[in-house]
């Protein structure tokens, strides 16, 4: 059986983890478990427009209750807006 297969063990498998598969970020294993590949920081940044990035770093100032960001992810969040804003090359 091959990982293309969704119906492992005759177990139909979630829309959104259908998508994963297919896109190669997530791998069935024989026994019908799954493990999904999680996108680092930098990822989910550059996959980021300048008014997503804008909610995305002033997450509690919208309603979600989540820690404040670590010096790291904060510089990560204000190069990618230096990119976005200059037309700068991503890292």
């Amino acid at each position: 059986m091959s990982e293309g297969d969704l119906d492992l063990q005759k177990r139909e498998f979630p829309k959104w983890l259908q998508t994963r598969i297919a896109e190669g970020s997530a791998r069935v294993h024989p026994h019908g478990t799954f493990k999904v590949r999680r996108k680092s920081f930098e990822e989910i940044l550059q996959g980021m427009d300048l008014e997503q990035l804008e909610g995305f770093a002033n997450k509690n100032k919208y309603g979600a209750n989540q820690p404040p960001w670590n010096q790291e992810q904060r510089e990560a969040i204000l190069w990618r807006k230096m990119e976005l804003t200059k037309k700068r090359k991503p890292r």
